[in-house]
């Protein structure tokens, strides 16, 4: 969904980062990857994805990888290329796509995805929020990324 309002989130660490994003931006709508401030994002920040564009979106680095996140599916992706992480395939074109979305309309995306059955969450709700440079163009995306039901993982042959 492109420009979700707080009604349309039910999660209130979405809600919180969508008010918070947009408190920040320009008359334009615009906000700045300079203003983001994590001490202000105190109540989502367990649940927050920092990723900076890499090569006009070839790939994507995950600056910030929430705590909440990694527990829930047991890795910590901080500091790596979306190319480098663990979830391929399916998943791995869906966070593409998505974010690469943003990139060519720089706008609020809510989307909601289940995971593979490894992983112990049965849907994730991600709210997707563009951050500019100083030239006014997608330099890094802010996630909100919030777990819905859990669920028993089902382990593949190989676990």
């Amino acid at each position: 969904m492109w420009q979700p309002s707080g009604r349309d989130l039910n999660q209130e660490q979405l809600q919180f980062l969508l008010a918070y994003w947009k408190n920040l931006g320009d008359e334009e709508g615009r906000v700045s990857a300079d203003e983001i401030d994590p001490l202000n994002m105190w109540p989502a920040l367990g649940f927050v994805i920092l990723v900076d564009v890499v090569d006009d979106g070839a790939d994507f680095r995950i600056r910030v990888y929430g705590s909440a996140i990694a527990q829930s599916v047991d890795v910590d992706v901080t500091g790596k290329l979306i190319s480098q992480t663990p979830w391929q395939g399916v998943v791995m074109d869906f966070f593409y796509a998505v974010y690469r979305a943003v990139l060519i309309r720089p706008e609020p995306l809510y989307t909601e995805h289940e995971p593979p059955a490894e992983v112990g969450v049965k849907l994730w709700h991600r709210l997707m929020l563009p951050l500019v440079d100083g030239e006014g163009k997608v330099c890094r995306v802010l996630v909100g990324n919030v777990p819905g039901e859990w669920r028993k993982p089902v382990k593949d042959d190989a676990g």
